[in-house]
């Protein structure tokens, strides 16, 4: 264990080795013992489960044998039995499902789902309230990304929402953009906009440099583009839901730099309300509140002067960040209480290094 220290402030870091290419880490308490265990995907070599890393003591790790060159991952509840899963996908497939027992275990089931062409992240989530979770998968081919609504059976129903559809819902562009023109999209994020159990998609979409909300109408799935700029690229989006309001940040790509696009309110839809201008590239964002005054911070994961950082700003002062932690060149991270100080660690899987960094509490008074 080390100590990296930041202007005032420092962590403790701990690295675990990892097999070749960590794509994303996901966290849930796997064994039923209270304490967070991370699944890392790695491209080279399935899923990887580190149990307990936070307790000091945790020293047990599981292998779970994927499809060919997993890229992503994520945690659901699929058989609604109340203990979380883990789902992987590759570039064509998703699957196999990993069903946990909460004790640690898990059983592999060799369901195959075809993803849209060239498939890059899946989130899972309860689409319809029904206590199944369900699943979204984006990529960087084809007109958008693809739901498949959990049928409680084992089985899932494929639905395309392309983004490019009819003119009438096309709230801006022009004509010659609206049919047969590809989404490229690295990411995406599922959010609650009515507080009723039913969760919405958030997807940037790169080429035309939109956001898209895919609003869950129960049954169907409608595309609205939310937001538009020629001459950008819509890299991420994150949300977060506070006690006065709903806040979703959007990562625009432009000529001259970053920008980050704040939509703020209580109910849908919501005004932009900042626009902040960063000279930094940014590849992933989250939002999270590290150091329990009931403010969000903004995490970026970062490239300046030829290096790349997990930079960590308060979030009404973008002047310089509270808190930095050098890395080699990981694709995305998380933000969880691992050690279960109450305080949000930052977990790394470094696509460079072949490492998992846990960044403990940086926010944390010591």
């Amino acid at each position: 264990m080390v100590c990296v220290s930041s202007p005032g402030l420092s962590a403790q870091i701990e690295r675990y080795p990892v097999p070749a290419l960590p794509h994303r880490a996901v966290i849930d308490d796997f064994n039923g013992n209270g304490w967070p265990d991370i699944a890392v995907v790695s491209k080279y070599s399935d899923v990887t489960i580190f149990f307990d890393p936070g307790s000091r003591n945790g020293n047990r790790t599981l292998t779970l044998k994927a499809y060919f060159q997993p890229i992503s991952l994520s945690v659901g509840d699929f058989n609604a039995d109340g203990i979380n899963d883990l789902i992987p996908i590759t570039e064509t497939l998703i699957g196999p499902f990993f069903l946990a027992d909460g004790k640690g275990n898990f059983q592999k089931i060799d369901l195959k789902l075809y993803t849209p062409p060239f498939a890059s992240f899946i989130e899972a989530g309860d689409l319809n309230n029904d206590k199944f979770d369900d699943l979204v998968v984006t990529g960087i081919g084809g007109a958008g990304p693809y739901v498949y609504i959990n049928k409680q059976n084992g089985s899932f129903e494929t639905i395309m929402v392309p983004l490019k559809g009819e003119e009438g819902k096309i709230k801006a562009g022009k004509p010659d953009d609206i049919k047969n023109v590809r989404v490229v999209s690295h990411h995406l994020t599922l959010i609650d906009l009515t507080s009723d159990g039913s969760k919405d998609i958030l997807v940037p979409d790169e080429l035309r440099g939109s956001l898209w909300l895919i609003q869950n109408k129960g049954k169907t799935f409608e595309p609205v583009e939310i937001f538009h700029e020629e001459n950008t690229i819509a890299k991420t989006v994150a949300s977060y839901r506070s006690k006065n309001a709903i806040i979703i940040i959007l990562v625009l790509q432009k000529a001259q730099g970053m920008e980050l696009v704040f939509m703020e309110g209580n109910s849908w839809p919501f005004p932009i309300t900042k626009r902040i201008q960063l000279p930094n590239f940014i590849s992933h964002l989250e939002i999270a509140d590290m150091d329990n005054d009931g403010y969000p911070e903004i995490l970026c994961l970062l490239q300046k002067n030829s290096r790349s950082f997990i930079s960590l700003y308060m979030y009404n002062n973008f002047n310089a960040p509270v808190y930095e932690f050098p890395v080699s060149g990981p694709l995305s991270f998380a933000v969880a209480d691992i050690d279960r100080d109450g305080f949000n660690d930052i977990i790394i899987p470094d696509y460079s290094e072949n490492t998992l960094s846990i960044v403990y509490s940086p926010l944390k008074k010591k």
